[in-house]
């Protein structure tokens, strides 16, 4: 399976959500998400409007983790996208941005390698389906000690349920079963011509505050690579 960019901006594309509404929708939702459960000192935040390509957006979302940036995106599909700067994107506070919105969401992860280690062509992944801020379906592959699959809440009619019986955990969830899957809901999520075609526009909502402490500070991609162990 070839990663968005063949990997070279993981991790930032490692974890994405899709949220079923327009976009201008989901910023509302996210404002209203903010004002609920924020603390009111780490409100402050400024919204900036993108047009450009995907690939343009990715470069302005770095560096990761300090100044901390939510990105909304739109894509080809009724979906929008969202992820964050950091070394993962906290999935549930996409899906916190669809229970704002009253729709559904679903969170896609694909892991280059865990520290190194591959197996069937990445290092894990997983599927989530979101309602009402519940995980309604997970399917997730994780190296622990060994690898282990997850398997959450009732299939889909479209779901190979046969590979979830095979012998080694590392074989029941693939990247083309992730692929096959999100391509059910009409998201191309490996393929960088469904990110913002033509036309369509983002936001980077970015939060303004002083660094809580001496690790508040801004990492590089390559700084995060390394930490990844994708360097």
């Amino acid at each position: 399976m070839r990663f968005l960019f063949d990997g070279k901006y993981a991790p930032l594309t490692d974890t994405m959500v899709f949220i079923d509404a327009p976009i201008d929708d989901v910023l509302r939702a996210f404002y209203l998400r903010i004002e609920a459960i924020t603390l009111p000192g780490h409100k402050k935040r400024k919204t900036e409007t993108y047009i450009g390509s995907f690939e343009g957006l990715l470069l302005k979302s770095l560096p990761f983790e300090y100044p901390w940036k939510d990105i909304l995106f739109e894509t080809k599909s009724k979906w929008t996208g969202f992820f964050q700067n950091f070394r993962q994107t906290e999935i549930y506070h996409g899906a916190l941005i669809a229970y704002y919105a009253k729709v559904e969401a679903i969170g896609a992860v694909a892991w280059l390698s865990d520290y190194g280690r591959v197996v069937n062509g990445w290092g894990g992944g997983a599927f989530h389906f979101l309602r009402n801020k519940e995980f309604v379906r997970t399917l997730m592959l994780s190296e622990q000690d060994r690898w282990e699959f997850d398997n959450y809440g009732k299939p889909f009619p479209f779901e190979d349920v046969e590979k979830y019986k095979e012998k080694f955990s590392r074989n029941r969830f693939t990247p083309e079963m992730l692929d096959k899957y999100l391509k059910e809901f009409s998201i191309d999520f490996f393929n960088e011509d469904f990110y913002m075609p033509t036309g369509s526009k983002a936001y980077i909502v970015e939060q303004i505050r002083p660094p809580f402490n001496e690790g508040d500070k801004p990492v590089s991609l390559v700084e995060m690579r390394k930490k990844c162990g994708y360097e």
